[in-house]
């Protein structure tokens, strides 16, 4: 009996077992959310200012209700996904003995009190009955943490295949045994997997006639082809845990630390392969690996966008994922100082010619950037052998560097101490002449302006004289003459003696006026110490004010210092101090000066000559240029080979290739960087990536990084990096290889078309779809076209891929009547579209899939057109003509002013809030502008920031309001802005969330 042919029945059956899972499920909710109120009252009624000790209590209450808060998201995400497979299995332990176990096996693990409701299906003993439909039996062996191992020898006795919809069966199908008889139902009876009336009703239905063993493994078949003829309208990627073929599994729990490499023709599963082991690496090798150490490398932004359901079903959406140029940036910011597109902003849009991509990733680009450092770096330096000697140096053993900046290093730090070294010398020899320098300086002082001086002097004397008669005379005015008569006359005499006083200085006075052959004399002198102090006489105060250059140079002058200093002491000696009363005593600066001059003759410090010095620094100072600029400049060498120069302003405009360039560049110069280091490296359409690419990865990430690598080298297109045989990695890494020639993705006539088109022997395993259509001439093309364009009827996604971005700007201008069916995405545009035409650049095609593809094939090599065609998973239409773009090679696309962001819609996760996709129509050319909504006091901005998230508000110029998060971090709080503020929206990523993972609204609210 097959119980599929009464699927009404079975239905019910399922239901049944659903329903009473669901009934446990929500009392555990119901006792979460009891709990949730008991925390929330406990903290709102904790009063800290009241008694301090509650603050306890309530922090308690706080994370309590976090946490249950947490444990009842989980829940309802289990509740809402569930299971998908019902295993019943009998069981015969050497420990336990035999026993009878049902299995619900779902996305997620999910317990009740401890208790698995669903187990996930990365579990080795759900995935052997997974991955491979042919599986009866399994061995499980358990070692225990004291080593002790036991034995369980598992037999399927049934497998069930079941859809839900939240709490609903769609649909159940038994896969095994597929086909009943009377006895295996009768068996069935009190094992709690069918009810003993449900088994009744089956034993009183069967028919010995109609009993077929046989017809079993059609069973499977027939649902496996279903479940492909479902995906062909899906717009994005979806799990194939519960489809997965033998083979397939096979690959999937391959072993971890072998490095491996699957090539596929095109449909065979690479890319899920790819995504279906990541969780089970994960669950078998959780001491040796963790998220943080995978990376997911894929061909486009695109590939991102698709398979974010994904992603988020099989629990994988926290690993690292993005395009190789984007994981180089990762790995240039794991070297310390450095930052991703520190080379500059990519322009997607240029290309190199295929001479210059060719050696771009050649390992003769590779020797050009050593080349550059060696010609900078390893050229001989200035010998220190004569600097040890003279500064009486011991010179440090060090190790040899491997790497450019070890060697910079090393070099650059014999070099300091040298420099360093020498400096202290100049250093005492400056603080010596500057002392020396300033007590001379006094000296001339004391000599040039000697006259002023004492004139200065007598002239004080005699305005205090004056001062003196005027206070005695102002007292003699307030005395009485009667009764102070002696003080009167006290006041006369200092009258009369300040008078003789001033008449006897004016007269000296005159005299030092006059006495001008002496103090000719002494200037004389002054002069003569002047030319002696000349040549240093503009040293600065402190010695980084000085130039090395003037240091030298008053070193070089200490002599003549000195010499002069004792020619003008002995001058000075002959002439008489005539006016030392009135002023200092020449002879104390002479005697100040004289000290520092000593001290002066007394330093023996060891210095290098100027010249040698200057070439110690030279070298240093290179050298400290290209640790700070030598990757730079290694980066901008090779650009300017490539024909890239730089810019009025020193910048260069930077290509796709640019940060593999610049990582190189700094991998050569730096060595690995020390930080952390991916364990394991997933690369889809590994055969557009160049086998020294690979190699820098490894280089990168170290001997120990595994490499498992997807592609098919017929996918490789012709004159473009990468590889046509996976030989070319033997050289760089060792691998297992597995082949896959069964293409399950696109409809059974674009196989066939392929097989035929190309020599191919794809096995078609997929049903037939709408077919392949060839469009001979240019009006059967322009009608096909336009009936596609037109098409509203149409389901999934849809793509025109072209041999070139003439080709693109040609279709938005010959029909540009349907502009608002087109979504041009050669333009640096990576977001898909999900209503329109997305036009994309076949080179920017791989990995992609849509429902109905066309294809402007004649600019298209061999393999571009292979690519094309199995891009279409049910509708093909092949226009192999060359189209005659030369009016459009350099034309600007046409832009529309009015155009907001919001007709280009990201592609969605599956998973969105309403929303209708209405067809845009372009503005008269006379109507009124689009009036503009100040969002700065937005209610549904403030909702989220409110909530602690992230939020990017581009409604003012057009855009849209993005909550940046991951969809299972942020459902619950968008659905309840959606349910407050009646909104709608999706869960996407593009260019204006910065490619990151979140959810947007074109709300005005």
């Amino acid at each position: 009996m097959n119980l599929n042919d009464h699927l009404e029945d079975f239905n019910k059956e399922e239901q049944k077992v659903l329903d009473a899972l669901i009934s446990k499920m929500n009392n555990v909710l119901k006792d979460l959310d009891d709990r949730m109120k008991k925390y929330v009252a406990e903290a709102k009624n904790a009063d800290i200012s009241v008694n301090p000790d509650e603050y306890l209590a309530k922090l308690l209450a706080q994370n309590g209700k976090k946490d249950t808060e947490e444990n009842r998201k989980k829940f309802l995400q289990a509740r809402d996904e569930l299971y998908h497979t019902r295993l019943l299995l009998r069981g015969e332990s050497d420990y336990y003995g035999t026993d009878i176990e049902e299995l619900k096996i779902g996305l997620h693990s999910c317990s009740i009190n401890s208790d698995p409701c669903v187990v996930s299906w990365t579990m080795p003993l759900c995935r052997h009955y997974l991955l491979d439909n042919a599986s009866t039996e399994y061995e499980s062996i358990v070692k225990e943490s004291l080593g002790k191992v036991y034995h369980t020898h598992y037999t399927l006795l049934v497998k069930n295949s079941v859809k839900l919809r939240f709490t609903h069966v769609v649909k159940a199908m038994n896969l095994y045994p597929g086909i009943f008889n009377d006895e295996e139902l009768k068996m069935m009876k009190g094992k709690d997997f069918f009810s003993e009336e449900f088994l009744d009703e089956m034993i009183n239905r069967f028919n010995p006639d109609e009993y077929d063993p046989e017809s079993a493994a059609k069973i499977i078949s027939d649902e496996f082809l279903q479940e492909l003829l479902e995906r062909r309208s899906s717009p994005e990627f979806k799990n194939i845990v519960f489809s997965i073929q033998k083979k397939q599994g096979e690959i999937i729990q391959a072993p971890y630390k072998r490095n491996m490499i699957v090539q596929g023709c095109a449909g065979s599963g690479k890319s899920m392969i790819m995504m279906h082991r990541l969780p089970i690496l994960l669950y078998d090798n959780q001491t040796s690996i963790s998220r943080k150490g995978l990376y997911i490398i894929t061909p486009s932004q695109m590939y991102i966008q698709l398979t974010e359901n994904m992603r988020d079903q099989l629990e994988i959406s926290d690993i690292n994922m993005g395009t190789l140029e984007q994981y180089y940036d990762v790995c240039i910011e794991k070297y310390l100082g450095h930052k991703a597109g520190e080379y500059g902003r990519i322009n997607y849009t240029s290309k190199i010619s295929s001479d210059n991509e060719a050696y771009v990733y050649s390992e003769e680009c590779i020797n050009d950037i050593k080349r550059y450092f060696s010609d900078h770096l390893d050229k001989e330096g200035v010998s220190l052998e004569k600097a040890y000697t003279d500064l009486n140096l011991q010179e440090k053993e060090q190790t040899l560097g491997t790497t450019y900046i070890q060697k910079i290093n090393k070099r650059s730090s014999k070099l300091q101490s040298i420099l360093s070294a020498n400096n202290e010398s100049l250093r005492i020899y400056f603080n010596g002449i500057k002392d020396a320098l300033e007590a001379l300086k006094l000296l001339d002082v004391a000599l040039r302006y000697r006259k002023d001086g004492v004139i200065r002097e007598l002239s004080k004397a005699i305005s205090a004289s004056e001062d003196e008669i005027l206070q005695a005379q102002k007292e003699i005015e307030k005395l009485n003459e009667k009764d102070n008569e002696i003080a009167i006359k006290n006041r006369k005499i200092t009258i009369e003696n300040a008078r003789k006083n001033i008449l006897d200085l004016t007269e000296r006075k005159i005299t030092v006026e006059n006495d001008t052959k002496y103090f000719d004399s002494l200037n004389n002198v002054s002069l003569k110490l002047t030319s002696v102090i000349s040549p240093i006489k503009d040293l600065k105060d402190e010695l980084s004010q000085n130039t090395i250059s003037d240091i030298y140079n008053a070193i070089n002058n200490i002599g003549m210092l000195i010499g002069g200093f004792y020619m003008v002491s002995w001058e000075i000696s002959k002439i008489e101090d005539k006016y030392f009363t009135y002023v200092e005593p020449f002879s104390r600066a002479i005697d100040n000066a004289q000290k520092a001059i000593i001290v002066l003759q007394g330093l023996n410090a060891k210095y290098l000559e100027y010249e040698y010095y200057s070439k110690i620094k030279e070298e240093n100072d290179n050298l400290v240029n290209e640790l700070g600029n030598g990757v730079r400049n290694a980066y901008k060498t090779i650009m300017e080979k490539i024909g890239v120069k730089p810019n009025e302003d020193g910048s260069i405009r930077a290509l796709r290739c640019s940060p593999y360039i610049y990582l190189q560049a700094l991998y050569h110069f730096m060595g690995a960087p020390i930080l952390k280091k991916e364990y394991l490296l997933a690369i889809d359409e590994s055969q557009g990536i160049a086998p020294e690419e690979i190699r820098l990865l490894k280089n990168i990430n170290g001997e120990n990084v595994v490499f498992n690598l997807y592609g098919d080298i017929y996918q490789h297109i012709e004159g473009t990096k990468g590889i046509d045989s996976w030989d070319a990695y033997r050289d760089v890494i060792d691998f297992d290889m597995y082949e896959m020639n069964e293409n399950y993705r696109n409809a059974s006539q674009i196989t066939e078309y392929c097989n035929n088109q190309f020599g191919m022997d794809m096995n078609a395993i997929n049903t037939p779809g709408k077919g392949v259509h060839e469009m001979h001439d240019f009006d059967e093309f322009r009608l096909g076209m336009i009936d596609q364009l037109m098409d509203d009827q149409r389901a999934g996604l849809a793509a025109i891929l072209v041999g070139s971005d003439a080709e693109a700007r040609y279709l938005l201008g010959e029909f540009s009547v349907y502009e608002q069916k087109f979504h041009d995405m050669t333009d640096e545009d990576f977001s898909i579209h999900r209503t329109r035409w997305n036009i994309i650049n076949i080179d920017d095609a791989k990995g992609l899939e849509f429902s109905s593809v066309i294809v402007l094939s004649g600019r298209m090599t061999r393999n571009q057109k292979y690519i094309a065609y199995t891009r279409a998973l049910d509708d093909l239409y092949v226009y192999p003509e060359v189209i005659d773009v030369k009016d459009y090679e350099k034309k600007p696309r046409k832009k529309d002013d009015d155009k907001t962001t919001d007709d280009k819609e990201p592609v969605s996760n599956g998973d969105s809030t309403p929303n209708i996709n209405v067809l845009s129509k372009t503005l008269p050319k006379h109507s009124a502008p689009k009036s503009v909504t100040n969002h700065e006091d937005s209610a549904v901005r403030k909702f989220f920031e409110d909530k602690g998230l992230e939020v990017i508000d581009n409604r003012d110029s057009g855009g849209r309001l993005w909550v940046i998060g991951e969809k299972s971090d942020i459902r619950d709080i968008v659905s309840s802005a959606i349910s407050r503020f009646g909104i709608s929206g999706k869960y996407a990523s593009n260019k204006e969330s910065r490619n990151r993972n979140g959810w947007y609204t074109k709300s005005d609210k």
